[in-house]
């Protein structure tokens, strides 16, 4: 009678055996599942760590552009003043040109005028020293 029950015993136990097999080839399944699921957070932390690098880089870069964009809006405002500086010493170099007759006919007018006083200031201290 106590063989007959371990028996049974024995035979439930085999029965809820193979009903836990399932079971533990799910857990087996699982275990693998949950180590590649912390494989691809470690790869997706990497990705965002070198997206991260990646935008402080663009950040980087950005920084740097508007310093060049600064410079070349200085640059255009010193080419503006410098067209107007161009712009007003051709007004000044036409003036000049258009003066030329006017200053030649001042210049002859002196030399003229200190040559006829040469003559006159030779005369002067010859009679002085008379």
């Amino acid at each position: 009678e106590e063989l007959a029950k371990t028996k049974d015993s024995l035979a439930v136990a085999q029965a809820e055996l193979e009903e836990l097999r399932p079971l533990a080839s799910c857990a087996a399944e699982l275990e693998e599942l949950r180590a590649a699921c912390a494989k691809r957070e470690e790869a997706r932390a990497a990705e965002v760590d070198l997206l991260k690098r990646d935008i402080a880089v663009l950040e980087a870069k950005g920084a740097q552009l508007e310093v060049m964009q600064e410079a070349i809006n200085t640059l255009r405002r010193e080419n503006q003043r410098l067209e107007l500086d161009t712009v007003q010493l051709a007004a000044l170099r036409r003036e000049n040109r258009a003066m030329e007759p006017e200053l030649k006919d001042a210049k002859d007018t002196v030399k003229l005028d200190s040559e006829e006083k040469t003559p006159a200031a030779t005369a002067a201290s010859a009679t002085v020293e008379e």
